[in-house]
């Protein structure tokens, strides 16, 4: 397979106070809008689920599974290897589930910019990196392994042992890559 779809409902949503994967944006819940994003621009989406959404998930999808035993709670990192041990593929697109104004037009432009001289596709938006959402090749799994293994579980450390592409020029607005961890910046949000 060419390329692959992640989608990471994986957070406990502690700042949102409730599960932010459904919440309501417009006509959709939060989590519909990266998966349909992905299945545009992908040949196979799966679910990487936090265990207590993962049987509401199941009821809706196939390919909905719980980070690998050995690195459960260890955030977006157990997921892309969960990933990557479960479906085969050259790359990987990984959205998170809160970016409801997310397009697969945006998956679209990163594909663009493939070159096998690089692990990974990240789009910097107003000068911050999107590690999220974003392409990986199938050859950063040992180096996902050896971040989990040391304990090194925060995306940006993946990122500085692997060669990347920085998009900085997108055409997608940035209002795409908007994320939402709070209720203020939801209600604040969902009336525009």
């Amino acid at each position: 397979m060419d390329i692959a779809g992640v989608l990471l409902v994986g957070g406990e949503s502690r700042r949102f106070g409730r599960q932010k994967a459904f919440a309501h944006w417009k006509d959709k819940e939060f989590y519909q809008w990266s998966f349909e994003a992905l299945n545009e621009e992908t040949q196979k989406t799966v679910i990487i689920s936090h265990p207590s959404l993962a049987e509401k998930l199941k009821m809706r999808y196939d390919g909905v599974y719980l980070d690998d035993v050995k690195y459960r709670g260890k955030g977006p990192l157990a997921g892309l290897y969960t990933a990557m041990k479960k479906i085969k593929a050259n790359w990987y697109a990984i959205l998170p589930c809160d970016t409801p104004n997310i397009t697969g037009g945006v998956l679209a432009e990163l594909k663009e910019l493939r070159d096998e001289r690089v692990d990974a596709i990240v789009p910097v938006i107003e000068g911050k990196k999107q590690p999220l959402i974003a392409l990986y090749h199938k050859r950063t799994l040992p180096f996902i392994i050896e971040n989990l293994e040391e304990g090194n579980l925060r995306m940006s450390s993946l990122l500085d042992s692997i060669s990347v592409l920085f998009a900085n020029n997108l055409k997608s607005p940035s209002s795409a890559f908007l994320n939402i961890n709070d209720q203020d910046t939801y209600q604040k949000r969902r009336s525009f």
